[in-house]
């Protein structure tokens, strides 16, 4: 019964969050990580935790947040679930950037993409790229900003229908803020 609970407060913070309620969503995360640590079930602590490392980020306690998703990666790599791995690492990436530790985040974004292509997580591996490209653009660096552009458009390319139309569309408007460093990409 408390892994079944546990579920229900990610979704509700999956919610919350799109609401833009990053209050609600916290708290959400809070239930969900006690119910896990009282049951027990490290792998469902692990994206909890995660939950709770990103809504702390939206809410601007960047330093509680860092280390909140360090928890949260540092159990993923006590248990050898590497199935979270890729999604917390964009989270700290996110993190970091924020607090503009812009090469930390930079090669988080690179772990990211790496382990989530070892898993085959496509759509973790075309937020990895597409992250980092975007980051890389915002430091001037257009051409390692073309080369994530790229890895993650051949990504996009990779999914069924050419990948979800919200993806798509953020591709679509990161090529035309590329374009202004020259010929746009793809």
């Amino acid at each position: 019964m408390l892994p079944e609970q546990a579920m229900t407060y990610v979704d509700l913070h999956a919610v919350h969050t799109v609401l833009g309620r990053h209050d609600l969503a916290l708290d959400d995360s809070e239930k969900a990580v006690a119910l896990n640590c009282t049951a027990g079930n490290k792998r469902a602590k692990i994206r909890s935790l995660g939950c709770n490392g990103q809504s702390l980020a939206r809410l601007g306690q960047h330093e509680k947040a860092a280390q909140v998703l360090q928890r949260a990666l540092d159990l993923n790599a006590q248990i050898e679930y590497r199935h979270e791995d890729a999604s917390i690492r964009v989270a700290i990436a996110q993190n970091l950037t924020t607090m503009g530790r812009l090469d930390d985040a930079v090669e988080q974004l690179k772990l990211a993409a790496k382990t989530a292509g070892e898993m085959s997580q496509g759509p973790n591996r075309f937020e990895a790229f597409r992250g980092l490209s975007e980051l890389l653009l915002s430091v001037g660096d257009a051409s390692g900003a073309r080369e994530a552009y790229g890895r993650a458009h051949e990504v996009l390319g990779s999914f069924q229908d050419g990948g979800p139309d919200h993806m798509r569309a953020g591709l679509r408007h990161l090529a035309q803020r590329l374009a202004r460093f020259g010929p746009a990409p793809h």
